[in-house]
């Protein structure tokens, strides 16, 4: 940093002692604006993130099916806890009136897929039917759908995905897991997003200052070796304690929640391996990469994070296309902006040529 100024003034009145004003030059100036850009930008990166996934989180929409003016409403949940019967209230309405006994739930498994019948009963005069699924232990898995036929015999049946695909509710048999371990998976996790987040402040502070790459390599490589560790080791024993199956990822599977783990991992894995030089200190190994390309993929990988962990905890691959295309309208902003900034830092460059 170039040296600073000290401009010394007395005060005119005896009694007042001299005051010491610090007026930093133009280079200075600049030096400081661009050392609160990163801070600025992570601190605005985590709350808008935050935002985002507690949105997809919470924001849980009943589904509802319609025919003619027979409506049936109902809020799916995908997980119940073994040896505990699963309870299913739906809500049918229709100026006709409800047939008697109109309201069923029919459910299979796949050890014996003959469906099974189930018939809801109106809950207090109301809308409202409930009934319930007989307990199961794990692992199992049951698949379910709902029907409701009203007094004009108009029918409507209510399952997940499109009529054409045959989709069915599926709920998953659970057991309750160890909860210190499950306390160290949470801590890890958070643990793992914090480096990643300070991997992503200190990218920028090297593309921009020039200064600090060392701590942005390394809280990357924390925060993959953290993150390997909840995911891997102790999120199968998890998943086997939770599910009865450990792991139902590639290759094994397709379970999005094991591969988007696998995902965030790889390519961190890969970007550190690219620049596997600064893990040694006495034995010189040549990088890949260039320290700035590792702080872009740093940035990146802090984005390309944020959106495989938007999808929600446990979806299936048939839920993911129609997920998507009913949160897409929050989606814009993000590709509009990386849209923009590709777009302006292109121009500056070509600018500056």
């Amino acid at each position: 940093m170039p040296q600073c100024r000290l401009q010394w003034e007395v005060g005119k009145s005896v009694k007042s002692f001299p005051s010491i004003l610090f007026r930093p030059t133009q280079d200075e100036e600049a030096f400081m604006k661009r050392d609160r850009i990163p801070f600025v930008v992570t601190i605005g990166f985590t709350a808008v993130s935050t935002l985002l996934f507690l949105f997809f989180s919470l924001s849980k929409e009943a589904d509802v099916a319609r025919s003619g003016e027979l409506r049936m409403e109902y809020l799916p949940l995908r997980e119940n806890p073994e040896h505990s019967p699963h309870h299913v209230i739906v809500k049918v309405t229709s100026p006709a009136g409800i047939k008697p006994g109109g309201v069923i739930l029919r459910y299979f498994t796949p050890d014996d897929k003959r469906p099974r019948k189930v018939t809801l009963r109106r809950i207090r005069r109301g809308d409202y039917f409930g009934g319930y699924i007989p307990a199961f232990t794990k692992p199992a898995t049951i698949f379910y759908q709902l029907q409701a036929t009203d007094l004009s015999l108009s029918k409507v049946t209510l399952k997940k995905g499109t009529p054409q695909k045959g989709s069915w509710y599926v709920l998953i048999v659970t057991a309750p897991a160890n909860a210190w371990l499950k306390m160290l998976h949470l801590g890890l996790i958070a643990g793992s997003f914090i480096f990643f987040l300070h991997s992503f402040y200190f990218a920028q502070r090297y593309l921009l200052l020039g200064k600090d790459f060392g701590l942005c390599f390394w809280s990357a490589a924390a925060g993959a070796g953290s993150f390997f560790v909840t995911s891997f080791p102790i999120g199968i024993i998890l998943a086997h304690q939770t599910f009865g199956v450990g792991w139902s990822g590639i290759p094994l599977g397709w379970d999005v929640t094991d591969n988007k783990s696998v995902l965030i991992f790889l390519y961190y894995a890969v970007i550190i391996a690219l620049a596997k030089g600064h893990l040694y200190k006495k034995a010189k190994r040549p990088n890949r990469i260039s320290d700035r390309t590792f702080a872009r993929l740093s940035i990146w990988g802090m984005l390309f994070t944020l959106v495989i962990f938007l999808l929600p905890h446990g979806i299936s691959n048939a839920e993911i296309v129609s997920y998507l295309r009913e949160h897409l309208p929050l989606f814009i902003p993000i590709i509009i902006a990386a849209l923009l900034f590709l777009i302006i830092r292109y121009t500056r460059r070509r600018t500056a040529a």
